[in-house]
């Protein structure tokens, strides 16, 4: 039976899923919509902190679980819709080349955000848990914090300082996928790809049919591979079209049209296996 914690974390999260379901990127609105939406967020999470400040977590493994996955998974989309206000507020309204520009220069912070923490993050993201304790457990010491800009509003109480790196690997990843969308909503040309490619340290095509790509994604996401199932079915579909320089359309009604396709609508993967086992058996013989 679901505890209190879980129960008051599952209804707050349907409010904020509904809420962010209703947000449209491709609006020119962005700036106002926000807004609304860190206004939300920041009531939502005054809300959780209230609730856990009177809350007795059961055991070490639930107080982990809470700060490595629960309260940045929230905090998470408060970061993103804060840097989508701060990089619309201050975007140029001259021309496209011009915008398109100053949206690929914002992707250079998310690197060196990503390289700064890549330790941290290839344990958070490897499923790892001999340092959770130390990460994820309040009243750890960590002398970085004093170099963070957040400090000076860390609640210990309410914080693992670990949580917030959580948050902005969740948030930063979101944010590379809005900033590769708005590039390419104002014409993204051949340079501005091979600087994302340069960022991303890639530099691959998709050569496959979009309906096998569209089954890989959908494969992973339904199995969880990836943020371990925390990361929604766009965000993975907007992220593999960056990588391989893929345009999908209507990603949904790919998915529709391949349900719907006679014959098996698993092929590729079908293919895949059948090919690896073939390749494993010859490497027997």
């Amino acid at each position: 039976m679901d505890n209190k914690l879980t129960a008051y974390y599952s209804s707050a999260m349907q409010r904020i899923t509904k809420q962010i379901s209703e947000f449209d990127l491709n609006r020119n609105e962005l700036v106002h919509d926000s807004r609304t939406m860190i206004t939300f967020l920041k009531e939502e999470l005054f809300r959780l902190k209230q609730f856990i400040s009177t809350y007795t977590f059961e055991n070490e493994m639930e107080e982990i679980d809470f700060f490595k996955y629960k309260k940045p998974a929230m905090l998470s989309w408060l970061i993103y819709f804060s840097k989508i206000y701060w990089i619309e507020t201050n975007a140029p309204s001259f021309s496209e080349d011009i915008r398109r520009d100053y949206y690929l220069s914002q992707l250079h912070p998310l690197k060196e955000a990503f390289d700064k923490d890549a330790i941290f993050y290839q344990y958070h993201r490897s499923g790892a848990t001999h340092c959770d304790t130390y990460y994820f457990v309040r009243g750890q010491s960590d002398v970085n914090i004093y170099t963070e800009s957040f400090f000076f509003d860390y609640d210990v109480s309410f914080s693992t300082f670990y949580d917030y790196k959580v948050a902005c690997l969740f948030a930063n990843e979101r944010l590379f996928t809005f900033l590769c969308n708005r590039m390419k909503s104002h014409g993204i040309t051949h340079d501005v790809q091979e600087e994302i490619n340069r960022l991303l340290g890639t530099k691959y095509q998709w050569t496959e049919s979009i309906a096998a790509l569209v089954q890989l994604i959908y494969a992973l996401h339904v199995v969880g591979c990836i943020n371990n199932g925390r990361t929604e079915i766009k965000e993975l579909a907007g992220l593999f079209s960056t990588i391989f320089n893929v345009d999908f359309g209507d990603f949904y009604h790919s998915f529709i049209a391949l349900k719907n396709k006679k014959g098996s609508p698993t092929s590729f993967l079908d293919s895949l296996v059948r090919r690896l086992k073939e390749y494993m058996q010859r490497e027997e013989d």
